[in-house]
């Protein structure tokens, strides 16, 4: 796909492994000052895609780089004749020739490396995580709660955040859940 000036182009994400590393690559339109209402609706959701990532591999140019803490900058096309030499810092990289195309990956997957639990670690999904929160939220409140009534309530916003997140949700938790998520019509 190309971009094609007053033209969008959603998102692609490729699947991969990596060192034994799962990866998701997102290729999404350029990043760009622009008028077009249309264009623009897909640079903002580039730039919110690009926020998320937990890795950022970047083939713009170096100045426009956005801020993220885990910024791989990327020269691309090192392989023609007339193009400057890499800026400090960036990974010198050809599609045709291969060149850099290992580091590139070395140092994409040391990254997400660190950013994996360790071993010995319990890894958490967002659900999860937002329940355990939830959770925390509630006891801490209990905690300061003077009130015997205000503390039962915290205690039940925490005991529900457990339900939720051991799948000990009741029936009507379960039908709330299922309604948020679908449509049902006639």
């Amino acid at each position: 796909m190309t971009d094609v000036p007053g033209t969008t182009r959603d998102h692609i994400e490729v699947p991969l492994a990596l060192h034994g590393i799962p990866l998701l690559l997102t290729d999404t339109a350029g990043l760009r000052d622009t008028e077009d209402e249309v264009e623009a609706i897909g640079v903002a959701r580039a730039a919110a895609l690009a926020k998320a990532a937990d890795v950022l591999v970047w083939l713009g140019e170096p100045e426009d780089a956005p801020q993220h803490p885990r910024l791989i900058r990327v020269h691309a096309k090192a392989d023609l004749p007339k193009r400057p030499a890499p800026p400090e810092g960036s990974i010198p990289a050809s599609a045709v020739t291969g060149e850099g195309i290992k580091p590139l990956l070395e140092q994409v997957a040391a990254i997400a490396k660190s950013l994996l639990p360790a071993e010995d670690a319990i890894a958490l999904n967002r659900r999860q995580a937002q329940h355990i929160g939830e959770a925390a939220e509630a006891l801490t409140a209990a905690a300061r709660a003077s009130d015997p009534v205000l503390l039962a309530e915290e205690l039940r916003h925490a005991r529900n955040a457990f339900d939720r997140l051991t799948g000990s949700a009741g029936v009507e938790d379960v039908l709330d859940a299922l309604f948020s998520r679908f449509c049902v019509g006639k």
